[in-house]
Formats: structure tokens, C-alpha cells, sequence
């Protein structure tokens, strides 16, 4: 999650996602929207599993959340101080709005921070799978992993460091993922349950 630290003082920030369910946030957060695919419902289902369906959506409906279905009016509405609490900022987001001197702090929660793993692979009979080869070896070599992380990108080559604070994982804790079949099974129609509580 990303602050904007104008309105949202270091002794205040949240540690954890439970904190967020405090009253004195309502008005004051905003995600993107998790219906569809991305971040939105990737910590939205994190919390569930960790707290439970019924303490997350009954504690995060009434905080009157502002959603958006990209991440660009969000990133804008934190740096311009109309939201305090940006809960699925992507750090790289957050990395350019600080060096653009924006107010913003990335927070890793101590319950876990949400990740989305991105695989490469060949595709069988691609046009051209010896291109496709020299990418996926480049993109993992130390050369072109320390580039990304020149760019921002955490890091998945041992021996390297993200360059950047909100990119470093070391020590990080991550949220559940929704994509094994028992964690799929226990939230359920999640999108039309969620549709109910925020969205009615």
C-alpha cells in the first residue's frame, strides 16, 4: 500500500492490513477495483484468507472506498492528497510519483504484501522460439536483471539487490494468493459477494 505522507504522519501509518478496517479511515482509501483482474483482487482476497471474509468485507464496506479500474487516476488522486491510503499501489508507480517529488511513502504491511507472479515461457511452434529463447535468458541473466532493477523491477536473481526501497523483498512477508483450489474454493463468487458489499 502507498501513503501520502502529508495526511497520513509516521505514527500513524497502518502496519497492517487490519489497521485499515479503523474507522478513522473511512473516506480516506482507495483500490483499484477487484472485480476484474489485477491488484484489487489480489489483496482483497489476501485479507480475506488471512482475516476472514466476513471481518474484511463487513469492516471495509463502511470505509466508503473510492475504486477505479486502472491505476493512474488512483497514483494521481494520492500525490494530489484526495485519498490517504492507496491499498494496491504497484511500487513502480510509487517509485516514479516520489522521485517526481510527489508526498508518497510505500508501506510493507507486516502481514504480507501482495504479489502477482509473472512466468515467461516458450510457446510451442512460436514463429520464432530462438528470439524467445535469447529474451527469457537475457531477461534472467545478472545483465539484464540489473537493468530492471536500474528501472525499479524487484529482483529474482540471487546475488542482486533492487535498486530501489519499494522494490527490495528482502524479509518481506507476502499475502495468500487465491490460486490453489482450496484457497479458490473457501472465497467463493467472490466477484458477485464483493459486488454486494462495495459496489451496491
Amino acid at each position: 500500500m502507498a501513503v501520502n505522507t502529508n495526511l497520513v504522519p509516521v505514527d500513524q501509518e497502518p502496519k497492517t492490513w487490519a489497521d485499515l478496517l479503523d474507522p478513522k479511515w473511512k473516506g480516506k482509501l482507495e483500490m483499484d477495483d477487484p472485480r476484474g483482474s489485477g491488484p484489487g483482487g489480489t489483496i482483497l482476497s489476501g485479507m480475506e484468507v488471512l482475516y476472514g471474509i466476513d471481518k474484511v468485507d463487513s469492516g471495509l464496506a463502511p470505509q466508503n472506498l473510492f475504486f477505479a479500474t486502472q491505476s493512474g487516476p488512483l497514483i494521481d488522486g494520492l500525490t494530489r492528497g484526495e485519498y490517504a491510503v492507496f491499498l494496491t499501489s504497484n511500487h513502480t508507480d510509487v517509485i516514479a510519483a516520489r522521485k517526481a517529488g510527489a508526498p508518497v511513502k510505500q508501506i510493507k504491511p507486516s502481514d504480507g504484501v501482495g504479489i502477482t507472479p509473472i512466468n515467461q515461457g516458450l510457446v510451442a511452434h512460436a514463429p520464432h522460439p530462438n528470439a524467445a529463447r535469447l529474451w527469457i535468458e537475457w531477461s534472467l541473466s545478472e545483465e539484464g536483471q540489473t537493468l530492471l532493477a536500474q528501472q525499479g523491477y524487484a529482483v529474482v536473481r540471487k546475488g542482486l539487490k533492487a535498486q530501489e526501497p519499494e522494490a527490495d523483498l528482502t524479509g518481506v512477508k507476502f499475502l495468500p494468493r487465491d490460486d490453489d483450489p482450496e484457497t479458490f474454493k473457501l472465497l467463493g463468487d467472490r466477484t458477485k459477494r464483493w459486488e454486494q458489499a462495495f459496489f451496491k
